[in-house]
């Protein structure tokens, strides 16, 4: 039988982005799957992994839809960074972490074998100011296509 390995999918992104050198240079990455939102300053760029939804379209289901069901899964990937400088520089940081986690990303659309392809579908992004210290935030979510089947 071939269920979906959901949390597969997270540690597969997970790995991809901890092995890719590119992503990790100047500041390596603190990816973690499914964690707490709470991290300290030394912890970021901090990059969490989320499974978000799955939706089983009618149009997407194969004439042998009894034995086979397809889906869009779709994750989101939280980025943050926490900057003291100034919220241009911390905003800077996390927009170019988030540029190359979607490179890193694009190098294998079926995330090391554990989906049939993805595809990024966008996210928001924002920002905080505290006394002594910006956050910048965003989300990048990505939609998988997966499939379950009892054979």
């Amino acid at each position: 039988m071939g269920a979906i390995d959901y949390h597969g999918i997270k540690v597969a992104i997970k790995e991809m982005l901890e092995d890719d050198a590119d992503l990790n240079a100047p500041l390596p990455l603190n990816v973690f799957v499914e964690p707490d939102m709470q991290f300290a300053a030394e912890e970021t760029p901090w990059v969490g992994i989320y499974a978000e939804n799955r939706n089983a379209a009618d149009s997407d289901q194969p004439l042998g839809a009894a034995q086979i069901v397809r889906y869009t899964h779709t994750l989101k990937l939280i980025v943050a960074f926490l900057g003291f400088d100034s919220l241009a520089e911390t905003t800077r940081i996390r927009d170019d972490v988030l540029g190359r986690i979607e490179i890193a990303l694009m190098k294998d659309r079926t995330l090391k074998g554990t989906v049939v392809t993805s595809w990024p579908i966008g996210g928001e992004m924002g920002f905080a100011i505290n006394e002594g210290s910006f956050m910048a935030v965003a989300e990048l979510m990505l939609n998988a296509d997966v499939c379950a089947t009892t054979q």
